[in-house]
C-alpha cells in the first residue's frame, strides 16, 4: 500500500503578500518624493520661462539699435503723433515690425486692436510666465521736452502733424548699459511710464514702498510694470541691446536707471 502525505509548501517556496500596509508605505513614499521634486521642477520651469522671456526682450533692444544704426542714431518714438484728431500714428512696435521678421499691425482707430497686435507680436512680446498678461513694453519717458531733460529713452516725437519731429538721439543716452530701453509690463500696447516723470507716490501692494504714480492706481499699477512676474524679479532691457534680471526693490528705487538725462 503506498502511503501518501499532503503536499506542504516550505518557506522558501512562499510568495509574501503585499498587504496593505506595505502599499499605504509605498504610497506615502512616493508622496514624499513628489512633494520633494515638485518645487525643484517649478523653479526649473519657471527659470526656462525667464530665459525665453529675455531672448525676447533681446530682440526688441536689438531692433531699436540696429533702427539707430540705420536712421542716424535716432530712436523710434512711441508715435509719431500725439494728436487723437490727427491721421493715425506709426507706433512702436509697428516701426520695429521689419526688424523681427514682422509685418506692421496698424488696423484703423488711434491705437491698432488688441487682436491684431497679439495675432502677430505675441510669440515676441508675450512672456511664457505669463502669456496673457505680461509683455515686453518700453521705458516710456513722455515728450522730448524743449529745455532737453529727458525722462526716458521712447518718447512721442511731437503734438500734432504740424510740429517739427523731435525724437532721441542714442548719442544722447550716456551709460548707455544702465539704462532701461524695455520692461515687462502689463498691456501689449502699453508702456513703463517712467517714475521719473510720474513719480511713485502710492504704495498699491502695501508692503511699504511706494511704486505706482497715483493717477494710475488700481488699473495700471507700478506704473503698467510688472516687476515681479519672475519670482520678485523682471527682465529688463537696457539701450546698449543687453538683459538682466532686475530684483524688485531696485527696479522701484534706483531712478538712476530709468532718467536718460537731466
Amino acid at each position: 500500500m503506498i502511503e501518501t502525505r499532503p503536499h506542504s509548501t516550505t518557506p522558501s517556496q512562499r510568495t509574501a503578500a503585499f498587504t496593505l500596509v506595505k502599499l499605504l508605505v509605498v504610497i506615502g513614499i512616493i508622496a514624499l518624493l513628489i512633494s520633494i521634486l515638485m518645487p525643484a521642477l517649478s523653479r526649473a520651469r519657471e527659470a526656462a520661462n525667464q530665459v525665453a522671456c529675455a531672448s525676447n526682450m533681446r530682440q526688441w533692444a536689438t531692433s531699436v539699435v540696429a533702427y539707430s544704426t540705420d536712421n542716424k542714431g535716432w530712436l523710434p518714438m512711441f508715435g509719431e503723433t500725439y494728436g487723437y484728431n490727427g491721421p493715425e500714428p506709426t507706433l512702436w512696435w509697428n516701426t520695429l515690425a521689419p526688424y523681427l521678421g514682422k509685418q506692421p499691425t496698424n488696423a484703423g482707430g488711434y491705437y491698432p486692436s488688441q487682436a491684431a497686435n497679439l495675432e502677430t507680436m505675441a510669440k515676441i512680446r508675450g512672456c511664457p510666465s505669463d502669456p496673457d498678461h505680461t509683455f515686453v513694453g518700453p521705458n516710456y519717458g513722455g515728450f522730448a521736452y524743449a529745455d532737453g531733460r529727458l525722462y526716458g529713452p521712447i518718447v512721442w516725437g511731437r503734438y500734432d502733424p504740424s510740429e517739427a519731429v523731435i525724437g532721441v538721439r542714442i548719442t544722447r543716452i550716456k551709460q548707455s548699459g544702465s539704462k532701461i530701453l524695455f520692461a515687462e509690463t502689463t498691456s501689449p500696447y502699453y508702456q513703463v511710464y517712467s517714475p521719473e516723470n510720474w513719480v511713485f507716490d502710492t504704495d498699491c501692494d502695501g508692503d511699504g514702498i511706494n511704486d505706482t504714480y497715483n493717477y494710475y492706481l488700481g488699473w495700471n499699477n507700478y506704473n503698467g510694470g510688472r516687476p515681479k512676474v519672475h519670482h520678485g524679479s523682471s527682465n529688463v532691457a537696457f539701450c546698449d541691446g543687453h538683459v538682466e534680471s532686475m530684483p524688485y526693490k531696485t527696479w522701484l528705487t534706483d531712478m538712476s536707471y530709468w532718467t536718460v538725462n537731466k
